[in-house]
This record gives C-alpha cells, structure tokens and sequence, in this order.
C-alpha cells in the first residue's frame, strides 16, 4: 500500500488487482444499485523542487478506499506534459479515489475525492519532489510537553511541529554500521510501558532500537505534526524525567499538571510560570540545539552528598594550601646564645 512518506519499489508496494475486483468489493459494502462506470480521474505531476515543472515519465497509481483501506485499482505514466488520465471508473459517493505520483523511490499522494453523478470527472494536480539524503533540513517549529503524574505512573504527551523549510524531500540515510535509514530519533526515556501515536500512519513506521524509536519515513517540504503519548513507571520520589532535543527547536513548552508547583525543578534556561493545577517551563531566546538536555524532577529531596563532594574536596585543599602557606611563612624564632 502507497502512503505519504513511504518508500519502496512498485513490487512491494502495489497489488495486483483487477479493476473488476474493484465492483466486487463495492457489493461487499452494500452498494444496492448498479454502479455507473464512466467515471474520469485525469491531471498532471509537476516537479515542486524544479519551479512546477511538468514532471514525465512518471508512475501514477490511483487507488480507491473500500472496506478501510486503499486498493491498486490502476496505473499508467505521464505523458511529456506531465498529463495522466484514468477511465471508466464507478461512480459511487462510497468509494474514496486517491492518485499518487512516483519520483524515484518516493511516493507522493494527490489529494482524496470521489465521483458522483453530478461531478463524474475530476482534475487532479500531484506535486512531487526530488530527494536528498543530506544534510538534514528538518527543524522543530514547536515542541509541547505535557507531564501528568499517575497513581504509580507518570503519562506524558508530546506534540512535535516538524518542518521541512527547503523544496526537497528529506530521505536520510544509514548510519555508519547500520544498514537501517533513519530520518528521525525521538530520544524519549527508553523504559516506558506503552506508547501510542495519535495518527496510525506514524504508529506502523516508528521502530525502537537499542532504547530509541526511529523511523525513515521520507519528509517532503511543509510542516507534519507528530503526536504521541507514553507512560513511565513513577513508584519513588523524587521523579526524574529526561529526555534530549531530536531536532533544532525554535520553540519549547514543558507543562506539569500537579497541585504542588514548588516540588517542580526544571534545568530548562527558560520562563517559569504557574497557574492553578500547573506550572509551566517555555523558551525564550535562540532555538534550542539538537542534542540539549532537558531534566525535569518532581517531588523535593536533599542535595545528595556526592553533590557536594566536588566542591568538599577543593575546600579542604584550598585549606591544606593556605595552612602550609601559613606555616612556611611563619616569623622564625631567634635561638637562644
């Protein structure tokens, strides 16, 4: 199955299916009447990294959503004006169609529609983009955090506004010793019990590996959002959460709901704020870098010793030093005769 981001060769990720399968799989949703099959899907893929080009050659797929997923109904090539056509199509406000342009191994979706008797024909423009395995152009336009402690367990919700500013689509590329592509790490702490993402379609792509969840989705220019929640385990006090910056971030906003605002301790270089129920740790300034560490602890405890143990020991040198230094230097005593 094609989708938004993913890659793959033709055979891999279409099935081969008849367009009489098409009408078959209609009756099975309870379509009652005959269904018209004159229906037109037709358009044209330009290139978005080369001014709108026209873009030829290339593999256009359309598919129809039928009982919850997407179906290879059919696929031809664009002329060399960048045009595709698709007849005989049914004609039913049940079927969801969906065309998508292949550029190089990337596959790049049109938008959904569907036929009806009243709009039988619909045009369709299919921007594709060319790839680059590096540098990395992503960016994280906003990063919000939101901590709830549990009975036993801590939940945390993060939302990530990920941002492709250049007109490529970012690829990645395998790490040296590793023959996985990766184009994004989320450094979340690696002994959570359960994550969930709030869109399936990230849910099926991201893999932990080695206490990280990574994925190579391909990113194409514009802006994704990127939800998921995760649960730690929270039996002792104090807590500590941490967790690094995946990406450059221009914007940071870490939320606690608790009723015990003077037990949050934060290491974030940022404005502190409360509320009733909340406190709240937001940027301000330059972007956080890749690879900034955030720490956040719940609950008051003592500065353990070991803490101190650093600074102890320069003090008792320090003192060791001044008392030698005292001792040589004191006056000597005339002897007696």
């Amino acid at each position: 199955m094609l989708q938004q981001g993913t890659t793959g060769t033709n055979s891999e990720l279409l099935q081969t299916v008849k367009f009489d399968a098409l009408l078959i799989l209609a009756c099975l949703i309870g379509t009652s009447t005959a269904l018209a099959d004159h229906g037109v899907i037709r358009g044209v893929a330009v290139n978005g990294s080369r001014d709108q080009l026209p873009t030829s050659g290339a593999t256009v797929i359309l598919r129809a959503r039928l009982e919850g997923q997407f179906i290879a109904v059919q696929e031809t090539t664009t002329d060399s004006r960048g045009t595709f056509r698709f007849e005989g199509l049914p004609i039913d406000p049940e079927i969801q169609y969906i065309a998508g342009a292949n550029l190089g191994e990337v596959h790049f979706p049109g938008p959904r529609l569907r036929l009806t008797s009243d709009h039988a024909q619909a045009d369709v423009k299919i921007v594709v983009h060319e790839s680059v395995a590096e540098p990395n152009p992503l960016v994280i336009r906003q990063h919000d955090i939101l901590v709830q402690p549990r009975a036993g367990a801590m939940e945390v919700t993060e939302t990530l506004l990920i941002d492709n500013p250049s007109n490529v689509c970012y690829v990645g590329k395998s790490s040296a010793g590793a023959d996985r592509i990766v184009t994004l790490r989320l450094s979340i702490p690696p002994d959570f019990n359960r994550i969930t993402f709030e869109k399936e379609f990230f849910g099926r792509r991201f893999l932990l590996i080695d206490g990280k969840l990574l994925t190579g989705i391909p990113w194409p220019p514009g802006r994704r959002q990127l939800k998921f929640t995760y649960v730690l385990a929270d039996e002792k006090r104090p807590t500590v959460w941490q967790r690094s910056v995946d990406l450059p971030c221009s914007h940071l906003q870490l939320t606690v709901n608790t009723d015990r605002p003077a037990d949050v301790q934060c290491d974030l270089k940022a404005l502190r704020t409360t509320s009733e129920g909340a406190v709240s740790f937001s940027t301000t300034g330059a972007p956080l870098p890749t690879g900034y560490e955030i720490c956040l602890q719940l609950g008051s405890s003592p500065i353990p010793i070991m803490a101190y143990g650093r600074w102890t020991a320069i003090a008792v040198l320090g003192a060791l030093v001044y008392g030698t230094s005292v001792f040589m230097n004191r006056p000597k005593r005339p002897r007696d005769g």
